[in-house]
This record gives structure tokens, C-alpha cells and sequence, in this order.
């Protein structure tokens, strides 16, 4: 049986959509001070370019998340969560690690990348559902272009790492 949440005041709805919002908001500004560092490390011209592009996107998202925080008269919490950082750090540490092999740093990268895009499809899609239950119409579309982009860099990525491994 599935239990619906219909019973969920709306106040509580937003605390929680604030916190999954805080969330992806500190991952991304976490992200794309590091992607540059990652950008230069990558050996492959594509994924370089694939870093550089997805890098792009993330500062889009920012600023959408950040007029969001407008529209719903919130700050974000900087402190909200470490989990995607940590994720974030263990990939810069596996990638420096393998620094001397190419092929492998460049593996690593796309892999990191995946598990990220991956996991900020599913915090779009929640934010989504829950925007769209609060009635935040225009919050909802900047999420769902956040969320496009996420895929559509997913799709990239997937290619180039077909490409890498000649598949």
C-alpha cells in the first residue's frame, strides 16, 4: 500500500523542498569550483570539452537555483549536507591518485561525473514533484530545465565513455 503524502502541511512541504534545494545548491557551487581543476587533469579533448560544457550548465543551475531561493523568500544553508561533497572529494582524490595512468584518470572522471549527474537527476525530479504540489509553477519549469540539462549532459557523457572504450 502506498502511502500518500497528502496529509503533509504545505509549511512542512517547503521546509523539506528547502532542504533537498539547499542540498543540490551546495553541491553545485561545490562542483564547479572544482570541475576547472578536473577539466585540466582530463587527457581525452571530448571529455574536456564535456567538462567545460557541463560546467556551463552548472552555473545556469546555480543561478536558477538561486532565483528560486528568491521567488520562495529563503536563503540557502551552506552547511545543509556534506554526502555529494564528500562524493565530490573522493572523486578529485581517485583522480589525482591516478594521475600518472590517462586512460584510468579519465575513466575515473567519467564515472565520478555519471554518479553525480545521476544523483542531481534524482534530487530534480523530487524538487519537481514537490514544486509542483506547492503550486510553485515557475520554480517548477527552472527545475525541469535543471533537469533537462542534467540528462542531456548524462547523454554526453555516456557517449564519451563510449567512445573511450570503443563500444
Amino acid at each position: 500500500m502506498i502511502t500518500r503524502l497528502s496529509s503533509i502541511s504545505q509549511e512542512k512541504l517547503l521546509s523539506v523542498f528547502v532542504d533537498y534545494l539547499d542540498i543540490v545548491y551546495l553541491a553545485k557551487t561545490h562542483f564547479v569550483e572544482r570541475f576547472s581543476e578536473v577539466s585540466d587533469s582530463a587527457n581525452f579533448n571530448d571529455l574536456k570539452a564535456a567538462i567545460d560544457e557541463n560546467v556551463y550548465d552548472i552555473r545556469n543551475q546555480i543561478m536558477r537555483i538561486e532565483a528560486i531561493y528568491i521567488i520562495i523568500e529563503r536563503d540557502p544553508d551552506m552547511g545543509a549536507c556534506d554526502a555529494f561533497v564528500n562524493m565530490a572529494e573522493e572523486a578529485f582524490y581517485k583522480i589525482q591518485k591516478n594521475s600518472i595512468d590517462t586512460q584510468i584518470r579519465d575513466l575515473n572522471i567519467l564515472f565520478y561525473m555519471q554518479s553525480i549527474e545521476n544523483m542531481e537527476i534524482a534530487a530534480f525530479q523530487v524538487l519537481q514533484l514537490i514544486a509542483t504540489r506547492l503550486k510553485l509553477k515557475a520554480v517548477r519549469a527552472m527545475l525541469r530545465e535543471s533537469f533537462d540539462e542534467a540528462k542531456e549532459d548524462r547523454v554526453l557523457l555516456l557517449s564519451i565513455m563510449g567512445k573511450m572504450i570503443n563500444v
